[in-house]
């Protein structure tokens, strides 16, 4: 669609002002056009045989007058219409040191007193390889001439607006990701040819600042072809690697540096020459063999490979009619512009589907995001209630170690207080005996001082296994004990003559038989009772 779009606008552009029927040619210097109505029919070209005289200049003998507009001359021109000068480009010469090239389009006005018109042109030309007429003088009505001038110039200021800023744009599309190399060859690519659109046809540069050197104008013309081959390669190389081969890469873009190497060193007369037809070839193979790494892009169905595909081949189309009409093979009209358009347009197509992607991915990444932030909260919340559980079962488990650890400081210090009874009583029978009070052969006495001696021994055992009670030093080991034995073992400690009897909760077990007893469980964890 893209494609029809241009055609149609170039076509209207272009030929709107052009004559419409079959137009008559010139013979032997002479072009009949009494039966051409100017008016219904428009603008003629001034095609045919014309007089010519080579290495010669001549000038008019009479003046006649008309209408006409010139495009191409290379390099310089003088122009009489019925003999008289109506227009000059440079300064004609017989030499190169008499010759000053200049080149522009421009439109001459001129009111004919006669049916007859007469034009003479003195060309000259020793600036670069080719001279001459490029492109056929046009006659017609000033109405005509005039809409076909602005036409052509606005064809010639929208391709070149439209390739400058979008070559700015892909520019500052690398500024903005220094990654993105493609964006840079490419907006360099459009910048380059930008400039070249406007100095060829109109030559609205030179139109526009008539104080540019022509050597500097020739160079900023021929550089974007030498430099745009490389880059459109590099360009191609960026978007499938795989299938662009850099051993045939490297002999490229070599050939592109040594090309612009000479444009900028050499003068017009001298890298002109390289341009036709080896540069021209060189172009075809080139682009040739792009279409096939693109064609492979295709069958391996890379990204975007369909669309970069058909943008290289109207590239190759445009090429190769640059080529003929440059060679005056042809009759048309410069297109490589536009052909760098229609890429233009494709890559910027690519890029916004590339953008629309990642947009619809950050998207449905938010979504997701949003979904786990949720389930997460969720969570959060739950193991914050664990560890709320947690928190509580361990304050619980804390108080009741603090509350252990004060009971076992507790019974330590009743313990250490109960040691002192047993070591007064043994100090003081000893200190009976000594004394000569009690008989030292009184066993009485030393019985007891031996069961004093025991019975301090098991108090300093239970405060070595009070001593393993610390925190993760011991356990304890709980076991169930008939509560009479812990009343014998009471009665025996305390010297009673008869059964302790406890003041203890009792469960009665047993039948009529057989007659009850106590059967409450005490739990002992192996200390003595003093």
């Amino acid at each position: 669609m893209l494609v029809s779009a241009a055609v149609f606008l170039l076509v209207f552009f272009c030929s709107g002002a052009y004559a419409r029927g079959l137009q008559p040619a010139a013979s032997k210097g002479v072009l009949d056009a009494s039966e051409w109505d100017f008016q219904s029919q428009g603008i003629i070209r001034l095609d045919g045989e014309w007089e010519f005289y080579w290495q010669r200049l001549l000038e008019p003998d009479s003046i006649r007058t008309g209408h006409a507009g010139i495009h191409s001359v290379a390099t310089s021109y003088r122009l009489w219409i019925n003999g008289k000068p109506a227009a000059s480009n440079g300064t004609v010469g017989m030499n190169r040191q008499q010759s000053e090239p200049k080149t522009y389009s421009r439109v001459i006005f001129f009111q004919p007193d006669s049916d007859g018109i007469e034009l003479v042109m003195q060309v000259a030309n020793f600036a670069q390889r080719k001279g001459g007429l490029w492109t056929s003088i046009e006659f017609g009505n000033q109405a005509d001439m005039g809409l076909h001038r602005e036409r052509s110039i606005a064809i010639d200021l929208f391709a070149f607006s439209a390739l400058f800023v979008l070559g700015i744009y892909q520019i500052a599309l690398f500024a903005l990701r220094k990654k993105d190399k493609l964006s840079l060859v490419l907006g360099l690519f459009c910048v380059l040819f930008s400039f070249r659109h406007i100095l060829l046809g109109n030559t609205l540069l030179v139109r526009f600042f008539p104080e540019i050197d022509w050597e500097f104008a020739a160079k900023l013309e021929y550089l974007p072809p030498f430099i745009g081959v490389p880059l459109l390669s590099v360009y191609a190389y960026l978007l499938y690697p795989n299938e662009v081969n850099r051993k045939v890469l490297v002999p490229i873009v070599s050939t592109g540096v040594l090309l612009t190497a000479s444009v900028i060193i050499f003068p017009a007369r001298v890298y002109t020459h390289i341009m036709a037809p080896y540069y021209q070839l060189f172009v075809v193979a080139v682009i040739a063999y792009l279409i096939y790494a693109f064609g492979l892009a295709v069958i391996r169905d890379r990204e975007g490979a369909r669309i970069n595909a058909v943008g290289l081949l109207v590239v190759f189309a445009a090429a190769i009619n640059d080529i003929l009409y440059s060679n005056h093979l042809i009759s048309s009209v410069y297109l490589s512009q536009f052909g760098l358009l229609f890429v233009v347009f494709n890559q910027t197509l690519l890029v916004a589907l590339k953008f629309s992607k990642a947009f619809a991915k950050i998207e449905n990444l938010s979504t997701e995001l949003q979904q786990a932030n949720a389930g997460l909260e969720q969570k959060v919340r739950e193991r914050t209630e664990e560890l709320e559980h947690i928190n509580r079962e361990l304050a619980a488990a804390n108080e009741k170690l603090q509350l252990a650890e004060h009971s076992r400081r507790q019974l330590i210090a009743n313990i250490s207080h109960e040691l002192g009874t047993p070591m007064t009583t043994i100090q003081g029978y000893a200190k009976a005996i000594l004394d000569g009070l009690i008989p030292s052969n009184d066993r009485k006495t030393f019985s007891m001082i031996y069961q004093k001696v025991l019975f301090v021994n098991k108090m300093i055992q239970d405060l070595f296994e009070l001593s393993k009670l610390e925190p993760f030093l011991g356990y304890y080991y709980w076991r169930r004990i008939w509560a009479m034995n812990l009343s014998a073992t009471i009665s025996l400690f305390l010297g009673l003559g008869r059964p302790f009897q406890p003041f203890l909760k009792t469960e009665t077990r047993g039948s009529a038989a057989a007659p009850p007893r106590v059967s409450v469980a005490v739990y002992d964890c192996s200390l003595r009772v003093s």
